[in-house]
């Protein structure tokens, strides 16, 4: 039968332990620990140094835009155990006069327990893109 359970907060413990995990079955090292979606073209996010307001946002504390390029540090509320999480993104580009392909990669050498900078760019040109979505998975 289909039921619905309701709670403010539900801990999920245990893993899959190294097996095959069970069909079906959620495991709290599969879910996502942290994600947010901001807008680059919206508010202060366009001037290096300023905050940017995320559109939607878990257990990320900022977005700041860095002063080299379309470069933003994303930083978390709880750091992650590891540097080994990893990251899904992606974008919009719906701007006049720009390639709809959008890139958004981490930085190489910025990826911290605490925080991740972010690049985006179009055919190797930094913009600033609409609707940039970062998630994180990862032990914490």
């Amino acid at each position: 039968s289909n039921g619905t359970l309701e709670a403010p907060n539900i801990t999920i413990t245990g893993t899959s332990s190294g097996t095959a995990p069970k069909a079906n079955t959620t495991y709290a090292e599969a879910l996502p620990k942290a994600w947010v979606v901001f807008d680059a073209v919206t508010s202060n996010c366009p001037n290096p140094g300023n905050s940017c307001s995320p559109n939607s946002t878990f257990n990320v504390a900022n977005v700041v835009k860095s002063t080299a390029g379309s470069r933003y540090n994303i930083t978390f509320r709880q750091n992650f155990s590891n540097v080994n999480y990893a990251v899904l993104t992606s974008s919009q580009a719906l701007l006049s006069g720009v390639s709809p392909l959008v890139n958004v990669a981490s930085i190489t050498g910025n990826k911290k327990t605490s925080s991740l900078e972010i690049v985006v760019s179009s055919s190797a040109t930094y913009i600033n893109a609409t609707g940039i979505s970062v998630l994180f998975f990862g032990e914490q």
